[in-house]
């Protein structure tokens, strides 16, 4: 006879109780925590664990699980796995730090390893609900700009997603969306510098987006307005080589 729901979420948040116990370099601990999680369907804690201090094997083994969940997911509808990490990104009792470190590690960590084994349009879905939290974040903690800066940099993501899915309106939506904050946040920041070098990034990909679209003289703006950005920042640049790196000036 097969166990009923209740008795598997039972058992699975028994197995979590008892993982959780163990030390976080124990390999059971570290790839078998947020199965369990998932199992038992503990959200809170998931999204509290893989937005908190783990140690690389525990990042490893979050990530790996979190990975196969969507991959094994992807052709039912709704994917399992794919609910399952929105639901994360969405969870509100965690502290905005945790939550913030967590829409980072969807938004660049998981995104990546994704990459290549599913659908773009999951990884669009994935983003997008990420987008959506971090800007909740922000609305949150609207002095913090490093969450503004986060939630600019997961909607040039979803610009590049859009764009490699032959969507040329969404890309220029996203990209835009992102300009919107960069601007707002390098004027306002007390350093502004890393936030400029992001606009300039983002005025070259608008750039591009206008010419893939026949858009001339809009790219035009946006490659003078990204020149103009690179130049103040050169001006100002010589004591943070890693910022001239990161622009090729």
């Amino acid at each position: 006879k097969g166990f009923s729901r209740d008795r598997l979420l039972n058992l699975h948040g028994r197995l979590v109780r008892h993982i959780e116990r163990l030390s976080g370099i124990d390999w059971l601990h570290q790839s078998e925590l947020m199965y369990h999680y998932w199992m038992a369907g503990e959200k809170h804690k998931a999204a509290a664990y893989y937005g908190g201090d783990l140690t690389e094997g525990e990042l490893f083994g979050a990530t790996r699980v979190l990975t196969e969940a969507v991959i094994f997911g992807t052709g039912f509808e709704p994917n399992p796995g794919v609910t399952w990490v929105q639901g994360l990104v969405a969870e509100s009792q965690p502290a905005l730090p945790v939550r913030l470190l967590l829409c980072q590690r969807c938004d660049s960590l998981l995104d990546e390893t994704l990459a290549g084994d599913v659908p773009l349009a999951v990884r669009v879905a994935l983003l997008t609900s990420t987008r959506n939290a971090l800007a909740e974040l922000r609305r949150q903690a609207p002095d913090r700009a490093e969450y503004g800066r986060e939630w600019a940099l997961c909607c040039l993501r979803l610009s590049d997603l859009h764009r490699d899915m032959g969507e040329p309106l969404q890309a220029v939506e996203f990209c835009g969306e992102a300009a919107t904050i960069l601007e707002k946040i390098s004027n306002n920041a007390g350093d502004p510098n890393v936030y400029s070098a992001d606009l300039a990034i983002c005025q070259g990909m608008m750039g591009d987006l206008c010419l893939d679209m026949g858009r001339h003289s809009q790219a035009l703006v946006c490659y003078q307005t990204q020149k103009g950005i690179i130049e103040n920042l050169r001006a100002g640049s010589g004591d943070e080589p890693d910022l001239a790196r990161k622009l090729g000036i």
